[in-house]
């Protein structure tokens, strides 16, 4: 597996099942939800939790999500497996099931992004960043697709 893709993905998938109201918590290298507790607001506050620090963080993490799809996508656009030891298509099937895991997981993300603006609609700014960041992630699901229109390779890895 890439390095980082294994954390990409569990934080994705933590961004993915954020609710209406829930906090995310980024100061570690594994991402959590703050459940909604009379304390939320103090362990924020102890562990510097701004809001904006968070969004930078989950931008980083999209960023790194799309390297890593990327990445994978132009070595398989440039390599055709046939011919290749066995071990090296395996390693080929388990890198187009990692580009398909984390597309999915790009896409799944946007319904946490979502609840995030329901949660934070009274912060403009906010809401702005985490509408860029949805745009971000649309426009490389769309694009990474009509890029697979031209590759049947790359269609079998994203479908």
């Amino acid at each position: 597996m890439l390095p980082d893709v294994e954390r990409v993905l569990r934080n994705l998938g933590v961004l993915s099942q954020m609710k209406q109201h829930d906090k995310l918590m980024t100061e570690s290298e594994h991402f959590a939800i703050y459940q909604p507790t009379v304390m939320r607001s103090i362990f924020r506050f102890v562990y510097s939790e701004a809001r904006g620090q968070n969004m930078s963080r989950v931008a980083e993490c999209i960023r790194q999500a799309k390297a890593s799809v990327t990445q994978i996508l132009s070595e398989h656009s440039q390599n055709d497996s046939d011919g290749h030891t066995m071990t090296l298509q395996l390693l080929r099937c388990e890198e187009r099931a990692l580009c398909t895991r984390v597309m999915q997981a790009l896409g799944e993300c946007l319904i946490g992004l979502d609840n995030m603006m329901i949660t934070y609609r009274d912060d403009t700014a906010l809401v702005v960043r985490i509408q860029q960041i949805k745009g971000d992630v649309t426009d490389f699901i769309t694009n990474t697709h009509c890029v697979a229109q031209t590759s049947p390779v790359i269609q079998r890895m994203i479908e």
